[in-house]
């Protein structure tokens, strides 16, 4: 008799993120998710944010926009599912953190250019990345 198995998906943790979190109260924080006002979306640990500059909310990094998105700000250390209306809040690591580099989320088809700048301006902010 075959034994059937399952594969189960589980969503990144912040242990999966995080190599070294040696000062969480200087690093560590909370920024709001903007919704998109349509549907639902899951935003995982490891995700790579910008900020928008009107509002300061944050979103999924957006290479190519010119509201602030753009522009790496934080790295998203908690899974959640941001709803379709109304924000939610994240737990980020914004400078003081040392992160796995092989769990950083990317926006699909971010060129090489776009993601050596934002690791730069992550690496300003005392992100490092191993």
């Amino acid at each position: 008799m075959a034994l059937r198995t399952k594969t189960i998906n589980r969503r990144p943790l912040p242990s999966d993120v995080i190599v070294n979190d040696a000062l969480p109260a200087i690093g560590g924080g909370t920024i709001i998710m903007k919704s998109n006002g349509s549907t639902p979306r899951e935003v995982d640990a490891g995700t790579v944010i910008g900020k928008f500059t009107a509002d300061g909310k944050g979103l999924e990094l957006t290479p190519a926009a010119e509201d602030g998105t753009e522009d790496a700000f934080a790295v998203v250390v908690e899974s959640v599912t941001v709803p379709a209306s109304g924000d939610l809040e994240v737990e980020i690591r914004q400078s003081h953190t040392v992160l796995n580099a092989d769990k950083l989320i990317w926006p699909s088809g971010i060129l090489a250019a776009a993601k050596t700048a934002a690791l730069a301006a992550l690496a300003a902010k005392f992100i490092k990345t191993v």
